[in-house]
């Protein structure tokens, strides 16, 4: 394994005071960064050539927890996990254009939060290249249950129900032979893996990977990373001030 580089961070690259920032995003093409505020329902850009000052909110009708470039397009729509479902968003505009919601019952999607994660497979399968996103109720109308579901989105804009039962469904990720998906739902403070299909997008025999066991009641698995040697980083939600990283091969 290469050696773990570290930096010193002394003050904020941009000092947001987010309601819940969450979701950056690095698009290659225009060297821009962005992310959201869920709480807050926006989106900021920061084109990284010219610096915080180029920083651009738009606001937005419903919340959003993540983004995704759409392969092939060429205008500034972009796919989100928003408040009832997927949808496209201009990043000009900050217009939602919803391409499928994923709740059937009134009274459930109430309750629904924006879905919170959502990752693009990397399998050369059209069956399997579908937008996965766990959604979860929404902590400002409804406490955290076992209602939480993580979806799969096909490119016919079919969808799966792929997990449920979870509460706060959290990270998603392959490994890189993509044989393998990980997966995250915080409270357990359990990140699972599955046999994945990449032929299908189906996933199968859930076991537990890692378990968090560190001091402290409050902390639990939350967002992860696989970098390009197979190694999965998560962060620690709730024990920040203790060492909580932690590393380990993605198989």
């Amino acid at each position: 394994m290469a050696e773990i580089k570290r930096w010193t961070v002394s003050e904020p690259y941009i000092q947001m005071d987010c309601g819940l920032g969450e979701a950056p995003f690095y698009d290659e093409a225009t060297h821009h960064l962005r992310f959201v505020d869920i709480v807050e329902k926006k989106l900021h850009i920061v084109d990284l050539a010219k610096g915080p000052s180029s920083l651009l909110t738009l606001d937005l009708e419903d919340a959003v927890s993540i983004t995704a470039d759409i392969e092939g397009s060429e205008n500034e729509e972009i796919i989100v996990g928003a408040k009832y479902g997927y949808a496209t968003l201009n990043r000009q505009t900050g217009e939602l254009k919803y391409l499928k919601k994923v709740w059937g019952d009134p009274e459930k999607e109430k309750r629904a939060d924006a879905l919170p994660e959502c990752v693009s497979t990397t399998a050369p399968s059209i069956a399997a290249g579908g937008f996965w996103a766990g959604a979860m109720n929404d902590p400002a109308v409804a406490i955290s249950s076992d209602e939480g579901v993580v979806f799969r989105l096909d490119p016919d804009l079919k969808l799966h129900r792929m997990i449920e039962g979870a509460t706060i469904p959290n990270s998603i990720g392959w490994s890189a032979d993509n044989r393998t998906m990980f997966f995250t739902d915080t409270p357990t403070k359990t990140i699972s893996k599955f046999d994945y299909d990449a032929a299908t997008g189906n996933i199968s025999n859930r076991r537990a990977y890692f378990r968090y066991e560190g001091e402290g009641e409050d902390g639990a698995p939350d967002g992860f990373a696989i970098d390009v040697e197979g190694c999965l980083w998560t962060a620690i939600y709730g024990a920040a001030e203790k060492s909580s990283g932690f590393l380990r091969k993605a198989r």
